[in-house]
């Protein structure tokens, strides 16, 4: 659905906002929309990429920490361009060397052991600050210019604006109509004479979290992979 669609679906099915002057400026109603987007993208984490500029990393000599984008919510997998399989997702304190569980992480004392002074990256972290990645080991004069592929959840990268409202936006069509009901929770509540409804104000919320749960349940069975045997990996 386009901007200009939920707009009017916000304004004269939701809100009722026909009459003239209107209730609520456009401004405000597209503020609210932009509000209920964020918000939605960033509890269900429904809207995922792994194509676009912000999930590509590109490996420098020597440095192993790499800042990427802040629409980025979560970095759910990590590929070297070009390989078979994933980069192994670890903490701090395994990378560090503070854990001492057995039988968990017994790849990362071979790594210790063939990688003291850096080698291509077969590990990384999130945990060690806001926006940031680490990879291990840290990366060799071969490995500068080499790619990591991100697949990612993420914040909208193009917000609704008022001045171009064919924007369309990157919510499911089942699940769009949720960001309205956010929008109209946000604008019954402006501390307006006009305006303000604290009952309305609570129904549009439930409503916008109903399409939460919905949005949730159903990106579990979209992503869902069925249970496999792992011989060899004490499974």
């Amino acid at each position: 659905m386009d901007a200009d669609k939920l707009l009017s679906s916000l304004r004269d099915d939701l809100l009722h906002d026909g009459g003239e002057p209107p209730l609520w400026s456009t401004t405000r109603l597209v503020d609210c929309l932009n509000e209920a987007y964020l918000e939605f993208a960033e509890e269900t984490l429904i809207i995922r990429d792994s194509t676009s500029s912000i999930t590509v990393i590109t490996l420098d000599e020597g440095v192993a920490e790499y800042e990427y984008d802040q629409s980025i919510l979560s970095v759910l997998t990590a590929r070297i361009a070009g390989a078979s399989t994933n980069l192994q997702r670890v903490g701090n304190s395994e990378l560090d060397g503070s854990s001492v569980a057995v039988g968990t992480y017994e790849w990362l004392e071979v790594l210790n052991a063939q990688y003291p002074e850096g080698g291509t990256p077969q590990a990384f972290t999130t945990d060690e600050s806001l926006y940031l990645l680490r990879v291990y080991p840290v990366p060799l004069a071969a490995d500068a210019g080499k790619e990591i592929k991100l697949r990612v959840a993420r914040l909208p990268v193009e917000l609704i604006d008022e001045k171009d409202l064919s924007t369309e936006v990157e919510i499911p069509r089942q699940y769009v109509m949720g960001i309205a009901h956010g929008a109209a929770a946000r604008a019954y509540s402006d501390q307006d004479a006009d305006g303000n409804d604290s009952d309305n104000e609570k129904r549009h919320r439930l409503k916008f979290l109903e399409y939460v749960a919905r949005a949730k349940k159903g990106m579990r069975r979209q992503m869902f992979q069925p249970l496999t045997w792992r011989f060899g990996n004490d499974g």
